[in-house]
């Protein structure tokens, strides 16, 4: 009886170890990149759950919380999706939440890609940086000068969002280039309360960025009427790849979006500049207040 009941226990073991079996295998991060290959690192630094990931179409990674992956794919245009997986118990299977996609233009270089998360599912998937293999800037970043700042530091009578801004704006001005034409499309906002500081921010960005002398700034008008065509707001949330279908219709060379996330005493505005041509990220800023 003991022994019936032992291969019972075991059964149900290797039934639930098998259940739990990962989406994907895990890549092997010591493979060097060959000849017309490159590389892209998934960073899941900050979720709380499993990452899926797919390129093009096939999933590739699961990844595990906190973690990082990389993984060697072929030079050209790759879609990368990302979603966030629990394991259900009740059907001892994986459930995905929907699917994040941002392109990679691979050139055997390294691309890193960010995650934004909400309430630990998966937001936004962006690049976050871009570097030659081996180390080293790729040609087609903007020069690392950095100008003066644009602001001082926050005075004790500043609210939050104003040093947020701030900061967040300085390290855009640095990193754009000269001489581009750049839209300021939207600061995405969760609720009444960030509704007014998200249009703030979107002022005080727009403000920095003509003041700095070095950009052409889209005008309000052109970008109403666009705005209006497609139905959304100032704090509405705009996904990468329709800021930068939005940029194509403005002319634009450079989109800028913004999100503002957290809840009570912290949260965070992240600022993000778009590539129109090559849907790459060129600059982000991330600041709490």
């Amino acid at each position: 009886m003991r022994k019936i009941t032992f291969i019972f226990i075991l059964i149900f073991v290797i039934m639930a170890v098998s259940a739990q079996s990962r989406l994907a295998g895990t890549n092997n991060q010591n493979t060097p990149v060959g000849p017309a290959q490159s590389e892209i690192i998934i960073d899941a630094g900050n979720s709380s759950r499993d990452i899926a990931v797919w390129i093009n179409g096939t999933i590739i990674a699961h990844i595990s919380p906190g973690m990082q992956e990389r993984i060697i794919v072929p030079n050209g245009q790759n879609r990368v999706e990302v979603a966030d997986t629990t394991f259900n118990s009740r059907n001892n299977q994986w459930s995905i939440g929907n699917r994040r996609s941002v392109m990679v233009n691979s050139q055997s270089n390294r691309v890193t890609i960010g995650l934004t998360l909400r309430y630990g599912a998966v937001i936004n998937a962006t690049i976050t940086n871009t570097s030659a293999i081996g180390g080293g800037m790729l040609a087609t970043q903007p020069p690392a000068t950095v100008p003066p700042p644009v602001t001082n530091a926050p005075t004790s009578n500043q609210p939050p969002i104003v040093h947020a801004v701030n900061q967040a704006a300085n390290v855009l001005v640095a990193r754009i280039p000269n001489n581009v034409t750049i839209a300021v499309l939207s600061v995405g906002a969760l609720n009444n309360r960030e509704i007014e500081e998200a249009m703030f921010a979107y002022d005080r960005i727009t403000f920095f960025l003509v003041n700095a002398g070095r950009f052409r700034i889209v005008d309000r008008g052109s970008l109403d009427s666009i705005r209006s065509e497609m139905r959304f707001q100032l704090s509405d949330e705009v996904n990468d790849n329709t800021a930068v279908r939005i940029g194509e219709m403005l002319g634009a060379q450079i989109v800028i979006v913004g999100q503002i996330s957290g809840s009570g005493s912290l949260r965070t505005l992240t600022l993000r500049a778009l590539d129109v041509q090559s849907a790459q990220i060129i600059a982000m800023a991330s600041e709490f207040f």
